[in-house]
């Protein structure tokens, strides 16, 4: 397989060495591969970390919607940023003083378990006003959260087997049937 070379221009005079690249080097992985060697990985760090403390001090969370572009020109993708910590989070390769950094602006690290925990919040606002019962219509809606879908969805991935995709966490029913014991019936 034939190598390209690549030369990067800096300043108009300095020509870097040719870099042999493998023809599937290209676009993002070569965006990638400039980003962390020209820019550098801690200015990439203090530029993300920068969006996020902003983020945290107007909303006082990190619940950054994926598609979220922030910063003076509107085009920082904060979302994907924080998604991107979160994978290398999961995959250990994310610095304890930077998970440190996040935790401390309230980093949400599991987006599922959050959106749990909201919809736990208000279902038992709505058990609270309808008897202690979950039987909340698909349509039903509770402080402008769509509690019916949010539940139908649970509902739904309550009848897949524990060990396949999509089962529901056992944690998630055990807290739902403490509110309800018959909030899914079988």
């Amino acid at each position: 397989m034939a190598a390209r070379a690549w030369w990067l221009e800096c300043d108009g005079r300095v020509d870097w060495p040719a870099l042999p690249l493998e023809p599937e080097f290209e676009g993002e992985q070569l965006g990638k591969f400039v980003a962390r060697v020209l820019v550098g990985e801690t200015q990439l760090w203090r530029e993300g970390i920068g969006h996020a403390r902003r983020w945290f001090e107007e909303t006082g969370g990190l619940d950054v919607p994926y598609s979220a572009l922030v910063g003076e020109s509107g085009n920082y993708p904060l979302g994907k940023w924080l998604s991107d910590r979160r994978s290398e989070n999961a995959d250990g390769e994310l610095a304890s003083y930077r998970v440190a950094m996040l935790d401390a602006l309230g980093m949400i690290w599991s987006v599922s378990d959050a959106r749990f925990e909201a919809g736990l919040d208000w279902a038992r606002v709505w058990a609270k006003d309808h008897g202690g019962s979950l039987a909340a219509p698909a349509r039903a809606s509770i402080g402008g959260y769509a509690i019916g879908t949010w539940l139908s969805e649970l509902r739904a991935a309550a009848q897949v087997p524990a060990e396949e995709q999509g089962a529901l966490d056992p944690e998630w029913r055990r807290q739902l049937e403490e509110i309800d014991p018959w909030w899914c019936p079988a």
